[in-house]
């Protein structure tokens, strides 16, 4: 869910899949939401998921390990 104060503005169920390609990975990302109120536009929920995967992105490029 993604809340403002006390608005709910979306709920959502996510499914981060890591698939084995080659020596490297396929990263496959499912979103379903519903955007109530019209409080929210999932063009900021994709912004938001940009911005997760450019860290994830500069961790990865730095050499760190997930365990």
């Amino acid at each position: 869910t993604l809340s403002a104060g006390d608005i709910l503005l979306t709920v959502s169920v996510t499914t981060v899949e890591f698939h084995s390609v080659g020596s490297g990975a396929r990263l496959v990302i499912t979103e379903s939401a519903a955007y109530l109120d019209e409080h929210e536009e999932p063009t900021n929920r994709q912004q938001g998921t940009a911005r997760w995967l450019d860290g994830l992105s500069a961790e990865l490029a730095r050499g760190t390990t997930l365990s």
